[in-house]
């Protein structure tokens, strides 16, 4: 997301607030994977430093849907966002770029693909 200062200052606070820790509740209240979607390192339910929810859309932003959402490790949502930067200019969207990036490093993991695991019913199909 491209954000000018003030929205960027706006979107940090955000990031912090009590709406948006209601939203992670919300997410593990929901019985969906508590897992990154990428590598499926175990989302801490105590302490939930080191671990983010990527916004797969901004379209929804400050009132997101939960689908609209997927968990990340963060090493490997600060991976997703800095590509995500070169790619843009090649008008990829976020969601597709999300699909894909979460695809290439399961590949590389020996995970299972998304279209035959948990997470398939959170991020759908490609074809979308």
């Amino acid at each position: 997301m491209n954000l000018s200062t003030p929205n960027r200052e706006k979107y940090h606070s955000y990031l912090k607030s009590y709406e948006w820790h209601q939203k992670k509740c919300e997410w593990i209240a929901s019985g969906r994977p508590a897992f990154c979607f990428a590598c499926e390192k175990a989302m801490p339910y105590v302490n939930a430093k080191g671990f983010n929810f990527h916004h797969r859309t901004y379209e929804n932003l400050y009132h997101e849907k939960l689908d609209d959402l997927i968990p990340l490790c963060s090493e490997h949502h600060q991976e997703l966002e800095i590509e995500f930067r070169v790619i843009r200019n090649h008008n990829v969207d976020l969601k597709t770029w999300t699909y894909v990036f979460i695809s290439m490093v399961r590949f590389k993991k020996g995970l299972t693909a998304i279209n035959k695991s948990k997470i398939s019913i959170v991020m759908g199909d490609f074809n979308e």
